[in-house]
């Protein structure tokens, strides 16, 4: 009996570890964009230089030029090992085709879009260069933060970063990986 249900288990697990899950895009039309854009916009202009550079503006005139890339929805892992989209996007702000910050829209319970926060100048930039950048999915966010990609048609949780190595992007895991390590 014990065996039967240890191979159930891992049987459960392959299959968790290998489910796709619906993309949940967000469409960026032209009043999401204008909100986000003056989100950040009000909320850096009136920095001083120096702390512009915290949020990836190397000088004001970016400001001048803000529009939006890719955005990423964020997912969490359940408490019975199956992913859930947070209703929650990252969204690349650029200026000049360079990557300068990540503004995080929500989903409200109301059904409207809000921007409820921006940051991550460093994450935005390696994200842009990332070199899988066009297979994301999503972010998984745990105590680690993956993003999620489809590469040869599986899903892949790569590590944004390792804080033991400081290398970006190093460590790719599967589901099954990833509800192992948050089971130790």
């Amino acid at each position: 009996m014990k065996k039967i249900m240890l191979i159930l288990s891992f049987l459960g697990v392959l299959i968790i570890g290998n489910a796709q899950i619906e993309k949940n895009e967000l469409k960026l039309t032209l009043e999401i964009t204008e909100m986000v854009v003056d989100f950040v916009f009000k909320g850096i202009n009136f920095q001083s230089d120096k702390k512009l550079i915290d949020f990836g503006v190397k000088n004001r005139s970016q400001l001048m030029n803000l529009q939006l890339g890719k955005s990423i929805p964020v997912y969490s892992l359940t408490a019975n090992d199956t992913l859930k989209f947070l209703n929650r996007w990252r969204i690349l702000v650029m200026s000049d085709d360079e990557p300068i910050i990540f503004a995080d829209v929500i989903l409200a319970d109301d059904g409207q879009y809000e921007v409820v926060n921006f940051g991550a100048a460093i994450w935005a930039e390696h994200i842009h260069n990332y070199e899988h950048k066009d297979l994301i999915v999503g972010f998984l966010s745990l105590r680690t933060n993956y993003l999620y990609i489809q590469k040869d048609n599986q899903d892949i949780f790569v590590e944004v970063y390792d804080y033991a190595t400081r290398e970006w992007f190093k460590n790719e895991y599967s589901l099954s990986d990833i509800i192992n390590l948050r089971n130790k």
